[in-house]
């Protein structure tokens, strides 16, 4: 399942104007905490650290963004209020593992930099935080905008002049959205 067309977006902004406009830790941390991944993967809240400190410790962010376009003709299928999002994240996961690489790489090249991924991370089938023992994967696994308390609804309008679209009564959006950053020293 794929014949998506993607778009690419990128923008270099200040950390402190991402914090004045697109951070809100109280407010994200509440969405976390209602996710059924909240506490179970070691990207997801809760931490053991203050993510306003994580972002005050960078001057910059590389913001990245992929528009996923989806294929008419999914979009002219109805599926199942459940099967919605099973569709959306088969069509994002190559695109979402793409970007991890690609933020990854750019991590690589600007030392002291931190990748930020899209989402959750979804490296491992069953994550080790279960079992309380340390990240299996620790150097792929990366915290993502908003489980540091960022908007990428408002991030994605801000800085991409983008919408973020949402299925509608079945049926799939005309594009789905993915948003990573690199915060730089």
């Amino acid at each position: 399942m794929s014949g998506c067309s993607v778009e690419s977006f990128r923008k270099d902004v200040s950390v402190r104007e991402f914090m004045e406009t697109c951070v809100d830790v109280p407010r994200f941390l509440r969405c976390c905490q209602a996710c059924p991944t909240y506490g179970k993967t070691w990207s997801c809240p809760p931490y053991d650290f203050s993510s306003e400190d994580i972002w005050k410790s960078y001057k910059s962010l590389l913001l990245i963004g992929k528009k996923v376009i989806v294929p008419q003709d999914l979009r002219e299928k109805t599926f199942q209020k459940a099967e919605v999002a099973m569709v959306c994240n088969k069509l994002l996961a190559p695109f979402k593992h793409a970007l991890l690489m690609e933020l990854l790489a750019l991590e690589a090249e600007h030392p002291g930099s931190m990748a930020l991924s899209a989402g959750k991370c979804e490296i491992c089938v069953v994550c080790t935080r279960l079992q309380n023992l340390p990240c299996r994967n620790p150097h792929l696994c990366r915290y993502s905008i908003e489980a540091l308390g960022g908007d990428v609804v408002q991030a994605v309008e801000k800085y991409f002049g983008e919408k973020l679209i949402w299925e509608k009564e079945g049926h799939l959006p005309q594009h789905l959205f993915l948003i990573g950053g690199l915060l730089k020293p």
